[in-house]
């Protein structure tokens, strides 16, 4: 039987509002925040349930078809997406997003989160040392784009997360400024949510024990507690990047790679 208090709910509510932020000011779809918040709670909540991480990235992926969209919507109104990149990435962002859907059902994700946090510290410090464009950018094909859309799909699937810690510095090292990366980030990971949300609700139906108000592996209470302030913060976030000093997003953005980083270092090694 489904108990929630007021605790509950305002855990849900804070973690929205942040995420929301995070999203619109990022690019990241607020996973970074949720997943990690939703992992402790649903260990503290649901002790006998096992999956505890895979329904907390389920979830951080469902809650970013409404965050993710409602920032992209955002960038948007005021131009700052390109939509070419976007929809060279989408067709490798649908088909990695489904794969890491299903690779976390299967198999021990430890491998790639090691892989992902040192490329993720190193993406943070190149931020930090502001390092000039013109001596590091590189072009894509179509191919290598479409390319590395199947690894950020995968990667942010596995992870829950909206796919902007990869894309932003891979965009970003691609000549794009920092303020269009972050708006190109938060309409991909719009596509990289509807992949991983439905590879997760599929590959969780045949769970034979999850907390009740689960549907598949995205837990329903949670998602709705979070996409309710979510909404709210994420036009807030998208209106402050467009705002701010290019180098201070680059440094943000840089922080919270490293903080990223070290989290996931912690957990793997």
């Amino acid at each position: 039987m489904l108990e929630l208090n007021l605790l509950d709910w305002l855990i849900f509510a804070t973690t929205g509002a942040v995420a929301g932020l995070a999203a619109g000011y990022l690019g990241i779809g607020g996973g970074m925040v949720i997943v990690p918040v939703l992992s402790l709670y649903l260990q503290d909540k649901f002790p006998l349930f096992t999956d505890h991480s895979q329904q907390a990235v389920a979830t951080s992926l469902a809650t970013i078809l409404v965050t993710g969209t409602v920032a992209a919507l955002s960038h948007h109104r005021r131009g700052a997406i390109d939509w070419d990149w976007v929809k060279q990435l989408a067709p490798g962002l649908l088909i990695g997003a489904l794969a890491g859907a299903w690779i976390a059902g299967q198999i021990s994700s430890d491998w790639l989160i090691r892989i992902f946090s040192i490329f993720a510290l190193l993406s943070g410090l190149r931020m930090l040392m502001n390092t000039p464009l013109a001596a590091t950018t590189f072009s894509l094909s179509p191919l290598a784009k479409r390319s590395s859309g199947v690894v950020i799909g995968s990667m942010s699937s596995l992870l829950g997360i909206g796919g902007g810690t990869l894309s932003v510095p891979m965009l970003n090292a691609c000549g794009v400024k920092i303020h269009q990366a972050v708006a190109i980030a938060s309409a991909a990971g719009v596509v990289i949510a509807i992949a991983g949300t439905s590879g997760f609700i599929i590959t969780g139906l045949d769970l034979q024990m999850s907390p009740p108000g689960s549907f598949g592996y995205i837990y329903l209470p949670a998602l709705l507690g979070i996409v309710t302030t979510s909404i709210l913060t994420a036009p807030l976030g998208a209106k402050l990047v467009h705002k701010s000093r290019p180098q201070l997003v680059k440094q943000v953005f840089g922080c919270l790679l490293i903080l990223v980083a070290a989290r996931l270092m912690l957990r793997s090694f």
